[in-house]
C-alpha cells in the first residue's frame, strides 16, 4: 500500500470514528441555537422566528463549512473536531433592553445545554435505581457509549461557548457586563480578538484547554451519573 492510499484510508477512518460524536454535536448544537432564538423571541426579537430558526430540525442550522468541512479538517489534522453552526439571527435593537437582554440571549444557548446535561443526569440516576434496567447489557452500553458522550459533548459546548472571544457567546456576555467606556474598546478591537481566537483554533492551541476540560468533565460525569 502506497502512502497516498494509506492517507486516503486514514482520512475516511478518522471521519467514521468521529461520526457519532459529530452527530451528538449536531443534536446538542441545534438545541443550543434554538435556545438563543427562543430567548430572543421571548424578549421581544422575532428575527429568529421569522427566519424559521426556532426549529429542532438540524438542517436549518447547518453551515456547509463550519458544520461539515471545518470539523473534518480538524479531525484529519488530529485536532478536536469543533463543530460550528449558523448563528441564529438576532437583532438587539428589537430587545426590550438591548444590553441586559443581550446577556440573557447570549447565555440562553449554554443554558440550554446545561439543562440537557441536568436532564440526562437525573434520568440516568433514575434508571440506575431500577434493578432490572441497571444490570441490563443494553442499558449499560447506552449509558457508557451514548449518555456519557452526550453529557461530555454538551459540557464542552458550554465551556467552549463561554470563552470570551468573538463570535462566541462569552464575548457577548462580557460585552454586556463591561462599563460603557470599556465596551467601546471591546467593539473596536473585537475583529482582532476574533483573528487571535481563530489562530488558536486552527493551530490546535485551543486543544490544550478542551482536552483538559474533557478530562475534568469525564471524571465529573462519572461522579454525577453514578
Amino acid at each position: 500500500m502506497d502512502n497516498l492510499q494509506y492517507q486516503v484510508i486514514r482520512f475516511f477512518l478518522n471521519i467514521i470514528a468521529d461520526l457519532p460524536i459529530m452527530l451528538i454535536f449536531l443534536v446538542s448544537a441545534t438545541f443550543h441555537e434554538v435556545g438563543h432564538g427562543y430567548a430572543a423571541y421571548r424578549l421581544g426579537d422575532h428575527t429568529a422566528k421569522d427566519a424559521g430558526r426556532l426549529t429542532l430540525n438540524p438542517l436549518k442550522h447547518v453551515d456547509l463549512f463550519g458544520t461539515i468541512i471545518f470539523p473534518i479538517m480538524l479531525s484529519v489534522a488530529g485536532f478536536f473536531p469543533i463543530v460550528l453552526f449558523k448563528p441564529v439571527p438576532i437583532n438587539p435593537a428589537n430587545l426590550r433592553d438591548p444590553v441586559r437582554d443581550g446577556i440573557k440571549v447570549a447565555f440562553a444557548g449554554p443554558g440550554t445545554n446545561i439543562l440537557l446535561v441536568l436532564v440526562l443526569i437525573l434520568l440516568t440516576r433514575l434508571l440506575n435505581s431500577i434493578g432490572p434496567i441497571a444490570v441490563s447489557g443494553t442499558y449499560l452500553f447506552i449509558r457508557e457509549n451514548i449518555i456519557v458522550t452526550f453529557i461530555l459533548v454538551n459540557l464542552i459546548i458550554i465551556i467552549f461557548n463561554l470563552i470570551p472571544f468573538p463570535p462566541l457567546d462569552g464575548s457577548w456576555i462580557l460585552r454586556g457586563i463591561l462599563p460603557p467606556q470599556w465596551r467601546f474598546y471591546f467593539e473596536k478591537y473585537k475583529t482582532y480578538l476574533f483573528i487571535f481566537f481563530f489562530i488558536l483554533v486552527i493551530t490546535g492551541k485551543i486543544n490544550f484547554l478542551l482536552n483538559r476540560a474533557l478530562k475534568f468533565f469525564y471524571y465529573l460525569t462519572r461522579l454525577l451519573i453514578g
